[in-house]
């Protein structure tokens, strides 16, 4: 029998490794903290929804898995793509979405071929090796597929919603 209350590397304590799929940390994004203000757009471009989340690996050879449960409103008749962007120490981003044929997918899709607005808990998971023990900002981007009709993030445009149906995590694994 082995017990401890602390393990540290005799150098730095990264110089602990734990064994492979083991969580090293979770960061969860407080959807009740602060007022999530619906998001808005129309662009056939990806627009930064100002929804994110950060993570500082302690490993640059961890695993970090982004989970991600949106509410979305599609406009009639119309398909939204959403991306992740990766942002290490505030410098530029990597867009992590799917890309074929020259079109960017993002990492889910959805849409409507029918009259109204269609709205949709979208869901992701998406495993990135950021290789890196910096600072890392996940940004999520919508863009509409065409330019008529408009597309939401969060069921409300309140300015007193707390919750508006978005949760991200952020959970380092180690490898």
């Amino acid at each position: 029998t082995l017990s401890v209350d602390t393990i540290t590397g005799q150098t730095t304590a990264a110089n602990v490794k734990l064994p492979a799929g083991y969580v090293i940390q979770t960061i969860r994004r407080d959807p009740t903290a602060a007022a999530i203000t619906r998001y808005t757009g129309s662009s056939t471009s990806y627009t930064n929804t100002g929804l994110a989340i950060s993570i500082t690996p302690k490993y640059a050879t961890s695993l970090v898995l982004i989970r991600g449960f949106i509410n979305t409103g599609t406009a009639s008749d119309a398909y939204i793509y959403m991306t992740i962007k990766r942002v290490i120490s505030g410098g530029s981003s990597t867009d992590l979405g799917f890309t074929a044929s020259g079109v960017n997918y993002g990492v889910t899709q959805h849409g409507t071929s029918v009259s109204g607005q269609l709205w949709h808990q979208a869901s992701f998971e998406y495993p990135d090796a950021p290789n890196t023990t910096s600072a890392i900002t996940y940004q999520i981007w919508m863009r509409n597929h065409s330019g008529s009709g408009t597309h939401y993030m969060g069921w409300t445009g309140g300015t007193d919603t707390t919750h508006n149906g978005m949760f991200l995590t952020a959970t380092e694994i180690a490898q």
